[in-house]
């Protein structure tokens, strides 16, 4: 399949979604004790971990940009 953004994603790594994400969006890892690591948005102000490329719909597995180039669309200006 053809990669249709722009971006190199040189490190994905593959968790399941706590919610429905868009694609192109900063997220972060959150953990239940002992549970495997989810993933959801990033609010403004927090850490993100990655990005999604693509579109996920809740309790699905998400593929999460690490490292590399993903284009991002953001409610608030990144500083």
């Amino acid at each position: 399949m053809a990669d249709k953004y722009i971006g190199d994603a040189l490190l994905t790594k593959t968790h399941i979604a706590d919610e429905n994400l868009a694609a192109m969006r900063f997220v972060k890892l959150v953990t239940a004790t002992g549970a495997q690591p989810h993933v959801v948005y990033a609010d403004a102000g927090e850490a993100a971990c990655g990005a999604t490329r693509d579109a996920y719909d809740s309790g699905r597995l998400a593929d999460v940009v690490l490292v590399g180039t993903v284009w991002v669309t953001t409610s608030e200006n990144v500083a």
